[in-house]
């Protein structure tokens, strides 16, 4: 999950916050341009549950 998160970071979809606690965490924020790709992919999401074969 890291390298993907790292990659959506490196386009600027993603904002990584860390904090200081402990143990440390980090947390991520989609950016404005991240937020642009929600219609997609609630788009896709529909499509998807629509065409594709459900597993069981």
């Amino acid at each position: 999950m890291l390298p993907k998160l790292k990659l959506l970071e490196h386009h600027q979809l993603l904002v990584r916050q860390a904090f200081a606690t402990a143990p440390p965490t980090v947390g991520y924020t989609l950016t404005e341009k991240g937020a642009k790709l929600e219609p997609v992919l609630d788009a896709l999401n529909d499509w998807s549950k629509e065409c594709l074969p459900r597993s069981t």
